[in-house]
């Protein structure tokens, strides 16, 4: 609709003065060539008014700049820095699985991920991972899990060494991926709760409650463990640490207001 109405109007801007057609028609070439540049990375195409396809994240996220397309370059980029281990924290992992297209990463636990019972790289008793950390721009933006909840969201301050079509961004080095490693935790913890292996669960939450307790998500996941084994005020005091996270992001609180006050009145 947008583009009939823009042609719609340049129509009529054209037939009151002639020679605006030349400018409507350079636009136009300019909006094809700067589509044709912009390939492979169509899905995060603008134009060169908002800064290239290379600032679209800036201003967008999801499908506007990531839609997981980019796994064929990620190989591409892999087979080039064969001897370097590599983490990814891929945006459409569980609906799809990089390592089917022969992407040798391990795989960081993502909000998806989770959300479809994929399982993540096993972090043990360190949260210290050396190498190539791959991270999905739906990811980084926090798509998936939103704004200070991400895991992932303090890498948006670190320049990344590589970008692989405008969509995957390469860190390499020695990281300390503590949030994630809590979020593997807690996708553990949902998973045993959903099996009715209460104890394990619990286990499972203590631990990560261990790696991050600024985490509303991760106290959330241990108040349901507690109550789980009938630790009621327990859980109830975890509900409330939930509610008081310094993470605690605006844009999910409603929501999650309303959940963990509906659980600490029982």
């Amino acid at each position: 609709m947008l583009y009939i109405l823009t042609a719609g109007c340049a129509a009529h801007f054209a037939n009151g003065n002639r020679k605006l057609m030349y400018v409507f028609g350079a636009l136009l070439l300019w909006q094809i060539g700067t589509s044709e540049l912009s390939r492979p990375g169509l899905v995060a195409y603008a134009n060169e008014a908002w800064g290239g396809p290379a600032k679209t994240h800036l201003y967008l996220s999801d499908s506007n700049t990531d839609w997981g397309q980019q796994l064929r370059y990620v190989k591409s980029y892999l087979d080039k820095h064969p001897n370097q281990p590599c983490y990814f924290a891929y945006f459409a992992q569980g609906p799809v699985d990089f390592r089917d297209y022969g992407v040798r990463c391990q795989v960081l636990p993502t909000g998806s991920g989770s959300w479809m019972g994929m399982n993540s790289v096993q972090f043990g008793a360190s949260p210290y991972v050396s190498g190539l950390v791959l991270i999905s721009d739906g990811v980084l933006a926090g798509a998936d899990i939103p704004g200070k909840s991400n895991p992932y969201a303090d890498f948006r301050d670190v320049r990344p060494d590589a970008v692989i079509d405008r969509g995957v961004y390469v860190y390499e080095g020695p990281f300390n991926l503590v949030p994630a490693a809590a979020l593997e935790h807690v996708a553990s913890t949902r998973k045993l709760l959903e099996q009715g292996r209460d104890t394990e669960a619990l286990t499972e939450a203590e631990l990560a409650k261990d790696l991050d307790p600024a985490s509303a998500i991760v106290w959330m996941a241990y108040g349901d463990a507690l109550e789980a084994v009938g630790r009621s005020a327990q859980a109830k005091a975890a509900y409330q640490n939930a509610l008081q996270a310094p993470e605690l992001d605006p844009v999910f609180q409603e929501d999650l207001l309303t959940t963990l006050q509906g659980k600490s009145n029982r």
